[in-house]
C-alpha cells in the first residue's frame, strides 16, 4: 500500500474525479462528456487552448493534474512510487500522441476508438488503484466536475 503525505492526499482529493473519468469504460465516458456550443479560451500551465471540444479540454486538464501530482510526490526509494512514475510517463506519451494526431476534423468517437485511448484508460485505472482512489465513480459528480471545468 502506498503511504502518502497529507499534502499529496489533499492534491489527490482534488484530482480524483478527473482520474476516475479517464479510467471509465468508453461507453461511460461517451455518456458523460458534453458537446460544447462554441469555442472558448481555457488556461493551462502549458499555454492557452481555444477549442469547442470538451474531450480536448479534459485531456489537457488531465495532463496538468498529473503534473501537479508529480510535483508533490517525493521520489523515495519506494517501488510503488517508481512504478507510478513509469505509468505517468506512459500516460504523458499517449496524451502527446493524441494531441499530435488530433485535429479539428477528428471527432470524439474516433479518439475513443484509438488503441492509445484504450491504453490511456487502462493506465488511468492503474493510477486510480495505486493511489487508492475510490473505484466506483459517482456519475453525477463526474458530470458536475466536467461541467464546472468546461464553464468556469
Amino acid at each position: 500500500m502506498l503511504i502518502l503525505s497529507e499534502e499529496v492526499n489533499d492534491i489527490l482529493a482534488s484530482k480524483a474525479t478527473l482520474i476516475k473519468f479517464f479510467a471509465l469504460p468508453e461507453e461511460q465516458q461517451i455518456q458523460i462528456i458534453p458537446v460544447l456550443d462554441e469555442e472558448r479560451k481555457y488556461d493551462f500551465p502549458d499555454g492557452d487552448l481555444i477549442t469547442d471540444n470538451a474531450l480536448e479540454i479534459l485531456v489537457n486538464e488531465y495532463k496538468a493534474s498529473l503534473n501537479s501530482i508529480l510535483i508533490w510526490l517525493d521520489e523515495p526509494h519506494n517501488d510503488n512510487i517508481q512504478g507510478l512514475f513509469k505509468v505517468f510517463e506512459q500516460i504523458f506519451e499517449i496524451i502527446n500522441f493524441i494531441e499530435n494526431h488530433y485535429n479539428e476534423d477528428t471527432d470524439n468517437s474516433t479518439i475513443f476508438k484509438l488503441p492509445e485511448w484504450s491504453k490511456l484508460r487502462e493506465l488511468s485505472s492503474v493510477v486510480q488503484k495505486t493511489l487508492n482512489i475510490q473505484q466506483a465513480p459517482n456519475t453525477n459528480i463526474l458530470k458536475s466536475y466536467i461541467e464546472y471545468r468546461l464553464h468556469p
